[in-house]
């Protein structure tokens, strides 16, 4: 009886290190300024637990380790090394994602080589592009046309810029090569959309109507 009773008395705190654990978890933050303040709790909580319960400690270390695979990692250490393993199974995870959209939106009139694209991620240029086309169903390249011609299609609704300087604008090499890739996806040369929706500028209007008076 005594026995029995020394063993209940003891096993009392471990449950009771179960719930507190559990409710622990719940109550951590996953996002924010407050990551840090979690992972910190969260490992504490692990050390507390280990020799008393180590359910409740495996709990807390795999809810830290979540917690940083879900964040942007500020350095290329374990977090970095763990993203091969996960990244067979598909494509790229989201602080990838995050990092390749905001890198491309701030730099397309600039030249955008995949070997930066694959650098932001800690991926080798291989594993970047078959990563890239699960998540964004599209080559790096392709993505980054479509993304270009957006934003010309934008630009000519929107100002009175000549078609030659929105192509430099949006990182086409020249009128010529955003004409050809312009109308492969729209059908219609850039001059022939904008002056269907009325936004060709006064001087392209002029020199249409001067070219339509020379040919008639």
């Amino acid at each position: 009886m005594l026995q029995q009773t020394a063993a209940s008395i003891t096993a009392k705190p471990q449950g009771t290190a179960h719930i507190q654990a559990s409710a622990s978890l719940r109550s951590m933050p996953v996002d924010g300024d407050d990551v840090q303040s979690a992972l910190v709790r969260l490992l504490t909580s692990a050390s507390g637990y280990l020799e008393r319960d180590q359910a409740a400690a495996k709990r807390c270390l795999d809810r830290a380790a979540s917690l940083l695979e879900s964040m942007v990692p500020a350095t290329a250490g374990a977090v970095a090394k763990a993203e091969p393993a996960r990244l067979l199974r598909g494509g790229l995870a989201p602080w990838q994602i995050n990092r390749v959209k905001a890198h491309l939106d701030a730099n397309l009139a600039e030249a955008v080589a995949i070997e930066a694209l694959a650098a932001l991620c800690r991926l080798s240029v291989s594993h970047f592009a078959r990563a890239f086309k699960v998540s964004f169903g599209e080559t790096p390249h392709a993505h980054l046309v479509r993304l270009r011609l957006a934003r010309a299609r934008t630009m000519m609704l929107t100002t009175d810029e000549p078609l030659s300087q929105v192509a430099l604008d949006c990182g086409f090499a020249d009128q010529s090569h955003f004409s050809r890739l312009f109308r492969r996806q729209e059908g219609a040369s850039p001059n022939a959309w904008r002056r269907a929706r009325g936004a060709a500028p006064e001087g392209e209007r002029r020199s249409e109507s001067a070219l339509a008076s020379a040919a008639a």
